[in-house]
């Protein structure tokens, strides 16, 4: 989303246990980022609760940015 650098999505999904790392070369400049696995536990479960925290850290911000501006 464009209302929110990727650092504050990084630092927000860390605090819920989820590492992401950012795009290489130009896609760094487009706020692009990286999800990978690098363990052997994962099944739906984790994918949903990565889902599922990555939706409400953008619903909580779009609801910040909301707010701001009133």
């Amino acid at each position: 989303p464009d209302n929110i650098s990727f650092e504050t999505l990084k630092n927000e999904l860390s605090k819920k246990g989820f590492i992401i790392y950012g795009g290489r070369g130009y896609l760094q400049d487009k706020n692009l980022f990286l999800v990978s696995n690098m363990s052997k536990r994962i099944d739906k479960k984790l994918i949903d609760e990565f889902i599922n925290a990555f939706d409400e850290i953008i619903r909580k911000w779009n609801q910040r940015i909301y707010f701001e501006e009133k």
